[in-house]
């Protein structure tokens, strides 16, 4: 099941031929977002959150290889669900590279998923992405922590990055919790 969304744009334009009248052309584009029926984590069962939500008051989960270090290093991640990117680059400071995906929920809401840190990023902003599918690979911020993933699942999308970090977790689910239990 799909909805679309309709943008309605009027198009002034003045027509110099025409005893200078103006026209009027209406011009509809439809955008459609996929409503996700599953979510999944994106990182291998294996993985394991090295800093879980709300533990020193972090807004995300820190997902790691089981072998640690920088042993995931490149390693692929991938898209919780459907949706549409709309952050894909690198930001600077200690998030690096960063991906944020909109995503629709089956009850008609909306979620953001944000991963950080990545060595790469294989999408680009506006790009439609399905569940599972190769976004980018693990990264470590060009050196600054052992690669790891940050990941982070924002009740509402606003498309802002903030900090890592807050005692305000009002725009934040668990994200091991919020997958599991979708």
């Amino acid at each position: 099941m799909k909805i679309y969304f309709y943008i309605l744009l009027l198009v002034f334009s003045s027509c110099s031929n025409n005893n200078d009248k103006e026209e009027f052309s209406i011009i509809i584009y439809k955008l459609q977002l996929p409503i996700c029926h599953e979510l999944r984590s994106p990182v291998p069962s294996n993985y394991y959150d090295a800093q879980p939500f709300r533990e020193n008051q972090h807004l995300g989960s820190d997902l790691n290889a089981p072998t640690g270090g920088n042993s995931d290093l490149g390693e692929p991640f991938f898209s919780i669900g459907e949706g549409k990117v709309t952050l894909a680059k690198n930001i600077g400071g200690g998030w690096g590279n960063v991906i944020i995906i909109k995503h629709l929920l089956k009850d008609g809401g909306e979620i953001e998923s944000l991963y950080g840190h990545a060595d790469e990023i294989y999408v680009k902003e506006g790009d439609f992405v399905s569940i599972g599918d190769v976004i980018g690979v693990i990264g470590n911020n060009g050196g600054m922590y052992y690669a790891h993933l940050h990941f982070e699942i924002r009740k509402t999308a606003t498309n802002i990055i903030g900090g890592g970090y807050s005692p305000d977790i009002s725009n934040h689910y668990d994200p091991t919790e919020f997958i599991l239990n979708y």
